[in-house]
């Protein structure tokens, strides 16, 4: 699952001391986001998608039919238990509860995943409980710029 860029700015997830203000916003989209530019990690994996058939399963794909779309994009019929199963284990409360992130040194020193999970939680356009609707639309901007082609 791909973190919007929002969820990166969420407190617990930058190593500004007052993370989701509009400074560490604007910080973010200039500069890097832990290890490279978001907006460059997005890219390089949507690119991919095709040459290495990678699904992307959007947060609202998520919440209304992921059977629908996985069906759609292994293109053939899938035995129904297999599926539920693999559904179960990639919702968001397993992952959520999936100890595997919090055993990795790649994080250490720039964010506390005891403190600040790794998956927070799965609420469709939570974005407004954090980010004005001005904020947003600077980040909307940028994305259109950064991510067009």
């Amino acid at each position: 699952m791909l973190n919007q860029f929002t969820d990166l700015l969420k407190p617990g997830h930058s190593p500004s001391p007052s993370p989701g203000t509009l400074y560490v916003y604007d910080v973010s989209c200039v500069r890097k986001v832990i290890a490279c530019s978001w907006y460059d990690h997005v890219k390089e994996w949507w690119e991919a998608r095709d040459k290495h058939h990678i699904l992307y399963l959007f947060h609202e794909d998520m919440k209304e039919n992921p059977k629908k779309e996985i069906q759609k994009f292994l293109e053939k019929n899938v035995n129904q238990e297999v599926l539920n199963k693999r559904l179960r284990n990639t919702s968001f409360p397993i992952m959520k509860d999936n100890p595997m992130p919090y055993y990795t040194t790649e994080f250490q020193g720039i964010m506390d995943l005891f403190v600040s999970p790794f998956m927070r939680q799965a609420v469709v356009r939570d974005w407004k409980n954090y980010f004005t609707v001005p904020q947003n639309k600077k980040f909307d901007e940028a994305y259109k710029k950064k991510m067009a082609d």
